[in-house]
């Protein structure tokens, strides 16, 4: 499951990590359509609608859980941010709302599996006392509205049918190159294949402790990463933690995890630092073979990972290095090393 709710200042200083240290990328067509919030119990945002406005820019309109129907906001003009001044590489979308009591910032990214994340900023104006807060989560592609057709005098009007959405799926697999599944699975199997397996937590309680004879970093007590033995490899990943202000550990597979990236604000870092052991990747060049043993993600001529039967976990990774552009994995002890993180285009 994915959660990440911080503080004000966290999440604005997420939105300026994106800007510098590139979050997901994609052009203004990847954040145009219908989403729904993944998490489907939410008391707060539970859809957004971006629309095209003029040639290069976006509308956003968003919709908040009210009884008996859901509060719309309203339609706002959407600004968009690219990675340089001379890029068309659209990589976040914000947009200000003002409900009435509060001034709403939402913040859109690309996401892998075909999906958006998103932090909205609350700023209360009400004289209410309470406090400012920010939240975030993960949008899914919605079904389109229903097109309304416009008949003749007198006649009744005719509702065409919705056309059929494009599972989570096929959307995943466009974005690796794959072909498009041959058949849906349930809707709890598809949103748990093309999510990311993130666990969020607060640097202040990231350390290095002895446990059962070896070394663990653990987050107030709740082990990160394991690494036995080998104290020198555990004292480097927690400077390697720290150096590039990881809050976020993300792995393919919650059970038995092969691909391992961290975060920073949402985002993964760019800038590397001296001394470093890391491999080059071809983000463009990632794709999920089939082979007699099973799945496997490869990167041309190479393979970086095996999942014998787990076509959901390989899936998983190579959109993730796709979305996110990572064109380098990084080593703490080794390629067999416990510690392992991602850097990004």
């Amino acid at each position: 499951m994915f959660w990440n709710v911080s503080k004000r200042a966290l999440a604005a200083a997420s939105l300026a990590m994106a800007v510098m240290s590139g979050a997901a990328f994609g052009d203004v067509s990847d954040f145009l359509g219908n989403w729904d919030n993944a998490d489907s119990d939410t008391n707060g945002i539970m859809r957004v609608v971006v629309t095209r406005a003029g040639t290069n820019g976006v509308s956003v309109q968003v919709f908040s859980r009210c009884h008996p129907t859901d509060c719309d906001w309203g339609k706002r003009l959407g600004h968009t941010y690219s990675d340089a001044p001379d890029s068309n590489d659209t990589r976040i979308v914000t947009a200000d709302f003002n409900p009435g009591f509060a001034q709403e910032h939402i913040t859109l990214r690309p996401a892998p599996g075909g999906a958006l994340s998103f932090e909205v900023m609350t700023d209360f104006t009400d004289n209410s006392g309470h406090k400012d807060y920010a939240t975030s989560g993960r949008l899914v592609p919605g079904a389109p509205p229903p097109v309304v057709l416009v008949a003749a005098p007198g006649a009744v009007p005719v509702v065409a049918p919705a056309p059929p959405s494009e599972s989570l799926v096929d959307r995943l697999g466009a974005a690796v190159g794959l072909d498009s599944a041959p058949s849906a699975p349930a809707t709890a199997a598809v949103a748990d294949a093309a999510g990311e397996n993130c666990h969020h937590y607060n640097p202040a309680n990231g350390f290095v402790t002895p446990s059962g004879g070896g070394w663990n970093f653990v987050d107030f007590g709740f082990p990160l990463v394991k690494f036995g033995a080998d104290r020198v490899a555990a004292y480097q990943s927690a400077q390697i933690i720290s150096a590039y202000h990881f809050d976020e550990q993300c792995v393919d597979n919650r059970y038995h995890p092969q691909m391992m990236y961290w975060k920073s604000g949402g985002v993964i870092p760019r800038d590397s630092i001296a001394g470093q052991d890391c491999i080059d990747v071809d983000p463009k060049a990632v794709v999920v073979a089939s082979t007699t043993d099973g799945w496997k993600v490869e990167d041309g001529p190479r393979t970086l990972f095996e999942y014998a039967n787990d076509k959901s976990s390989a899936d998983l990774t190579a959109s993730v290095i796709r979305t996110y552009r990572l064109n380098r994995e990084c080593f703490v002890g080794g390629h067999d090393g416990a510690m392992r993180y991602w850097l990004s285009q």
